[in-house]
């Protein structure tokens, strides 16, 4: 009978398990296929990808294309499954540059809806892992989601940057909204990751992190509760006849 009652509870687990487990994606190949990532109760597709090079003598950036780009699925929190951009992108301003300055823009860009095709997404997150060496310069990850309904065209906005208080958001700032007025069944966002390092300086992003939160379906609950009651029934039993 314990058996059984794992069985049950494994079962209603994985029935919210995400169908993809970490898998690492090329971006390039992402965009030419037009592939579309399930993951938790989300769905990630249409991606885009362009950059702007700095104008800069003797500097170094990159990625200079999408092949450059990894993206893999979060599944660590099933309430905030998400993706995450990774590839190391830098730029450098060595001390032989003319210039005092060089600024590398990259554009990142996809939608994402819900798997039930229900008005169910209500917010979005979003934290970078960066960082830099000589003198100190500058990044910041604009990002911009706009909830698509056949009524409305509403946008939240976050941003992060290159400082210890504002690596993530949540917590939002003065000026950012990460919370849409109404649940969206689809959303674009895109990204705006900018650059900045000064002579003899380098700056880099090596992980663009991003959650987007929904108002669980109720079958969650149920199937949460199914498992979590089934493995405490089975550990009580195997308890009382130790």
């Amino acid at each position: 009978m314990t058996k059984k009652v794992f069985a049950v509870a494994l079962f209603s687990l994985l029935l919210w398990t995400p169908n993809v487990y970490g898998i690492e994606y090329n971006l390039a190949e992402l965009i030419s296929n037009s592939t579309e990532l399930t993951i938790g109760d989300k769905i990630f597709y249409g991606f885009t990808f362009s950059a702007t090079a700095p104008t800069c003598n003797s500097c170094s950036y990159g990625p200079t294309t999408a092949a450059g780009i990894s993206v893999t699925p979060l599944t660590d929190d099933p309430f905030l499954p998400g993706i995450q951009f990774t590839g190391g992108m830098f730029v450098t301003v060595p001390s032989t540059s003319s210039d005092a300055s060089a600024t590398y823009d990259i554009q990142l860009g996809y939608w994402v809806r819900t798997v039930s095709e229900l008005p169910l997404i209500t917010d979005i997150h979003q934290a970078i892992t960066a960082g830099g060496t000589g003198q100190l310069g500058t990044i910041s990850v604009v990002e911009t989601a706009r909830g698509k309904d056949p009524l409305t065209n509403e946008t939240v906005n976050s941003t992060v940057g290159f400082n210890p208080t504002d690596l993530s958001d949540p917590p939002s700032e003065a000026g950012e909204n990460l919370y849409f007025s109404q649940p969206y069944k689809e959303v674009q966002v895109s990204k705006d990751v900018l650059m900045t390092a000064y002579k003899d300086g380098h700056v880099q992003i090596s992980i663009i992190e991003q959650r987007i939160s929904q108002v669980p379906e109720p079958g969650f609950y149920g199937a949460l509760a199914l498992g979590l009651s089934g493995l405490v029934l089975a550990f009580r039993r195997r308890s009382a006849a130790k």
